[in-house]
């Protein structure tokens, strides 16, 4: 693992094959995690999808002024949209 105090600033992210992360007054770039021999418990797969169905949900309320409009307005101000709507989903998705 790499690190940095200089030379990386306000860089963070996915850039090829490494990831580079911003903590506090450090950089730090670290290789790509490999999870392709990763076996998923039934409860992890069922999780990821239901996640990715609520990213969809958002998607879709976001793309749309009309209804991004009325979702706004059942939040608090400077409150994302976008999270809303998916903690909502997953919240009427378990319950």
């Amino acid at each position: 693992m790499a690190r940095s105090k200089k030379g990386f600033d306000g860089i963070s992210g996915l850039i090829g094959p490494v990831i580079i992360k911003q903590y506090a007054d450090k950089t730090v770039v670290t290789a790509r995690p490999n999870m392709r021999r990763v076996k998923r418990s039934k409860e992890q797969k069922t999780n990821s999808s239901a996640f990715s169905e609520a990213v969809d949900y958002a998607r879709r309320i976001v793309r749309d002024p009309k209804k991004k409009l009325e979702f706004a307005q059942k939040l608090k101000k400077g409150a994302s949209v976008y999270h809303a709507a998916i903690s909502e989903y997953l919240l009427q998705k378990n319950s």
